[in-house]
């Protein structure tokens, strides 16, 4: 069975027991080298070894050139965000102006004020220190709650930072206190971390105290945006992310004298939030549109589009959408699981929709009871989801503890039981619910029976497309768009929204295939699949626990997941294609001709050999270990890692078009590594990840190691020749700082030289 549901608990248990057990070996030899070479209690600003365009992907050093202590900085140690935004007159009056537009409004802000301003946020740290970016910030908030009236009027803030990041982060919400729930803001930042430490994705949040244009310090609820980083702070690889769009909510004059009217048969479709992801290739805008036309079946097929999904529509194994609902109820959390504030992620690899926690508005500290949207009615659902989830998890009150107080919550070890408890008693109540009746409508009924807004759907196919009315019917011939920016400017007319991909797939079925992808399936063990795309040829041999793949056309690409284990297989993949691909990932966002995602490994061999695809070999989500891997002859990477816990024994890696191996957003330990033949890096490490290595050895390549973008490396012996940087250690990306290595034997090629960039801490 496919790896649908994400949030398995047992296999959130088993890979979290093996990331532990590596974290704590790294931390104890990091804190001990780190201790006695920097004084972790004072930031200092190390300006030795920087220079610059040496790297064509180097970006300027974090805050200046803090340096890599400041990796370990939570929001505790933040004092304030003091803000300056450059035009305060404008922004007043603007504040001002609402106000005085809200009588003829309901009450609710005119887009017309969502003008960003130029700013400038200074990060006071409490180690007397500070970091100042640029950035750009406009008035957040839908309603007249986001904003405070006084001697100094206040609103929720929305944030853009040009440079620099703030523990990692560059867009974000400044929500004042009571704009989300009660209790001060507590309520938002407890319940995303227990949904994060479930295994949701939910925006890292904290409550910080804010100066806003030298104003007295006031509290702030800081909350990520849904985006590129949030995504990849889960560990997934960029992809839609979905939400139901609002604006014809708000649009309410034809049909009520205010907003939420229960009389409203309101109208609503989804919208695909990382439009620039969404519109930069024709790979991209195949699966938003996939992911769309899920989405508005999944809310036209309910039994109540006002305020529902039909989850059947959106996953195949619908338990995760079931339980969060059921997490969301028993937090006094309702308000993030209505139609209009919906927010998924598509995860194109396990076609699977992931909730994204937002605006729960919860009132659990205070009033920790059960809140039940009275019209819900699939509650025997929730029912099964909350007993699974009490079979099988068990909340690690220490962790929970540490982690909420790195979001400035600090909970003593009673208090934290005695919220566990509440939810958990709360989910025996769910327990207990029963099948609620309910009517039903068809797609067709309840399109026509939503408010006329008078929009145009769109259907694409590829590079077809063709307009229908808003209900669907009434559509044109396709016509085709000569080029993709033919295409988008189609979708970018003020009257266009895109439905999805098929018209006829839309009545068909109110339910999902079990496979959107055309693909050949293989059961390889319980729970264990290899699925192959575009035919391929495969060979299996279950008794002996082998697979040998050879690729002979362009496209053909192999991945295995699933919820077992993969033990003792030894798994071969060569191929006879010589072209490079046309992009760097495929419409399964699939960059490996061999792809193992989702999934725990035991000692397995892996080789490649000839192969085209972006990386030769990549896992994704990965956790366990290999015995050997060995890849040659890659037109591109050879082996790529992302969001992975590894235990690797041998790598021999030889003459790969650009990194012999790439490692990303993860934890990863290697005995003995062999490289020759790198045009880029022998070993590229990003993205905060924690690597030990034994022993390595690489010659014939640009740069021996990269260490960038928050990333932390020990090396026990490195033996490099004919490298032309030995060590480079340096930023790529805005969202992280400075890296941390330690080379305890260094056997570097003596023509080569280190590039170490300000703020990154080098020992070698």
């Amino acid at each position: 069975m496919i790896k649908a549901i994400l949030f398995h608990t047992q296999l959130i248990d088993k890979k979290s027991i093996l990331k532990l057990s590596l974290l704590s070996i790294l931390i104890a030899v990091f804190i001990y080298q780190f201790i006695n070479s920097i004084n972790a209690n004072v930031v200092t600003l190390d300006t030795s070894n920087f220079t610059t365009e040496i790297l064509d992907d180097e970006i300027t050093p974090y805050c200046n050139g803090v340096n890599y202590s400041i990796n370990g900085y939570s929001f505790n140690s933040i004092e304030t965000l003091d803000i300056e935004i450059h035009d305060s007159r404008k922004w007043y009056k603007d504040l001002i102006d609402i106000y005085l537009r809200s009588s003829k409004t309901g009450d609710t802000i005119d887009p017309e004020f969502k003008e960003r301003f130029n700013s400038t946020i200074k990060v006071k740290f409490n180690q007397n220190f500070e970091c100042s970016f640029e950035a750009r910030i406009r008035v957040s908030g839908d309603f007249l709650d986001h904003i405070e009236y006084g001697h100094e009027p206040k609103a929720s803030l929305d944030v853009h930072l040009d440079n620099g990041n703030i523990l990692g982060i560059t867009k974000f919400k400044l929500f004042l206190e009571e704009a989300r729930g009660s209790d001060g803001g507590e309520n938002e930042v407890l319940v995303s971390s227990i949904l994060r430490n479930i295994g949701y994705i939910a925006p890292r949040t904290a409550i910080l105290p804010v100066i806003l244009n030298g104003s007295k310090s006031s509290n702030y609820i800081f909350q990520e945006k849904a985006s590129k980083e949030m995504i990849e702070f889960h560990g997934f690889r960029e992809g839609p992310i979905l939400e139901t769009n609002e604006k014809y909510l708000f649009e309410f004059e034809d049909f009520s004298t205010e907003v939420f009217d229960d009389d409203r048969n309101y109208f609503f479709s989804g919208k695909v939030l990382n439009g620039k992801w969404f519109k930069a290739n024709t790979q991209n805008l195949d699966i938003g549109t996939e992911a769309l036309q899920l989405y508005n079946q999944a809310i036209y097929s309910s039994y109540d589009p006002n305020n529902q999904l039909n989850y059947e529509s959106l996953n195949t194994i619908t338990l995760d959408l079931y339980l969060y609902d059921a997490l969301n109820f028993a937090l006094n959390s309702k308000h993030g699981i209505i139609n209009h504030n919906r927010k998924f992620y598509y995860d194109k690899i396990s076609e699977t929709f992931i909730p994204i926690y937002y605006d729960g508005n919860s009132g659990f500290l205070s009033e920790p009871v059960i809140d039940l949207w009275p019209n819900y009615k699939k509650t025997k659902e929730l029912s099964k989801a909350a007993a699974y989830f009490l079979e099988n998890h068990t909340f690690d009150i220490q962790k929970m503890i540490k982690e909420l107080n790195y979001y400035r919550l600090n909970y003593e070890e009673g208090e934290m039981r005695t919220i566990v408890n509440n939810l958990q008693n709360n989910l025996i109540k769910v327990t207990k619910f029963s099948e609620s009746e309910y009517s039903k409508k068809n797609i067709n009924e309840n399109l026509l029976n939503a408010e006329n807004h008078n929009v145009d759907f769109l259907i694409l196919e590829g590079m077809k497309y063709k307009t229908c009315s808003q209900y669907l019917t009434n559509c044109s011939d396709f016509e085709v768009a000569k080029d993709l920016t033919s295409l988008l400017d189609v979708i970018d007319r003020p009257k266009n929204l895109i439905f999805g991909n098929n018209l006829d797939k839309t009545y068909s079925s109110i339910n999902r295939a079990s496979y959107i992808s055309s693909r050949e399936v293989y059961e390889l063990g319980t729970n264990i699949i290899l699925n192959s795309f575009y035919s391929p040829i495969i060979s299996i041999d279950r008794e002996k626990k082998s697979v040998d793949i050879f690729i002979n056309k362009v496209n053909q690409k192999v991945l295995i997941n699933g919820d077992g284990i993969l033990d003792n297989w030894q798994i071969s993949i060569n191929s006879s294609v010589k072209d490079q691909l046309s992009s760097r990932q495929d419409s399964l966002l699939l960059t490996g001709c061999l792809t193992l995602a989702n999934i725990d490994i035991k000692n397995i061999i892996i080789s490649a050999e000839n192969q085209h695809c972006e990386d030769a070999v990549n896992l994704i989500r990965t956790s366990g270990t290999i015995s050997s891997l060995i890849i040659k002859n890659s037109l591109n990477d050879g082996f790529d890692a992302d969001y992975s816990t590894l235990d690797v024994e041998i790598v021999n890696i030889m003459n790969s078009g650009n990194d012999c191996t790439d490692l990303s957003g993860g934890f990863y330990t290697l005995k003995l590594i062999n490289l020759y033949g790198c045009v880029d890096k022998g070993i590229s490490i990003g993205e905060n990840s924690q690597v030990i290595i034994d022993d390595t050895y690489i010659s014939e390549t640009k740069i021996a190691v990269a260490v960038k973008d928050s990333s932390q490396v020990i090396i026990q012996n490195i033996d490099s020749q004919n490298v032309e940087i030995c060590i480079a250690m340096y930023r790529k990306k805005q969202e992280f700082g400075p890296s941390y290595g330690l080379i305890k034997q260094n056997m570097c090629d003596s023509n080569s030289i280190n590039f170490i960039q300000k703020g990154s801490y080098y020992d070698g």
